[in-house]
């Protein structure tokens, strides 16, 4: 199976190249790619919020809309609120690490819509796509947008997080689907933890036993 799960050090190089060449669209991209870390959103609905999306002062974002964008052109973009299921819209919290981030870049970037560009008009969410298969070729890595939403389910689960929140968080609107990446979760773990009791010690020159 097409693994779903990043490194950080592979999510950090993307960054590093996205600034190698800067530009006021990139710096939306990073901004779209670090909402997207922290809170597990579909890069269409990323595109779509508003600054008044998020508030600072209880740390919540709204979703409750998203970017329609296949097969058009940057022109024919359009943002809507029927959303892919009814639990798609929901209020959830946000990490104070996305704060700061979103902070500095309302600072830098005064347009209402939060991932447009420097005239404040929207961006087509393929660009991003795009940009970051090109750099994920060249840095000869496996990384695309979604591999965040599942990445975030998978570390919520490592730690210990409960079924329901997950799927709160991730607005699953079966809770089968976040059984099955707990599932894949717990697979990894009881497998782990057998090699930590036999862990695999390297050869040496007299006879091991079993």
């Amino acid at each position: 199976k097409e693994n779903l799960v990043y490194k950080d050090s592979d999510f950090h190089k993307i960054i590093n190249e996205l600034l190698k060449k800067p530009s006021d669209k990139r710096y939306a991209y990073i901004i779209a790619l670090y909402i997207g870390r922290y809170t597990g959103l579909r890069i269409s609905e990323v595109f779509a919020l508003d600054r008044d999306d998020f508030d600072f002062q209880n740390q919540y974002i709204y979703v409750s809309k998203k970017m329609v964008y296949a097969n058009k052109t940057r022109k024919e973009i359009f943002v809507t609120d029927k959303m892919k299921t009814k639990t798609s819209k929901a209020i959830l919290p946000f990490h104070k690490r996305l704060q700061e981030i979103l902070l500095k870049w309302f600072q830098y970037h005064p347009h209402k819509h939060v991932i447009s560009d420097q005239h404040g008009k929207y961006l087509n969410p393929k660009q991003l796509e795009y940009t970051l298969w090109k750099i994920s070729n060249d840095l000869d890595i496996h990384f695309h947008f979604h591999m965040l939403r599942h990445t975030l389910a998978t570390r919520l689960v490592s730690n210990g997080a409960e079924l329901k929140a997950v799927q709160e968080l991730l607005r699953h609107a079966n809770i089968t689907t976040t059984m099955n990446i707990y599932t894949h979760v717990n697979e990894v773990n009881k497998r782990k933890a057998l090699y930590k009791a036999f862990p695999i010690k390297k050869p040496q020159n007299t006879k091991a036993h079993p």
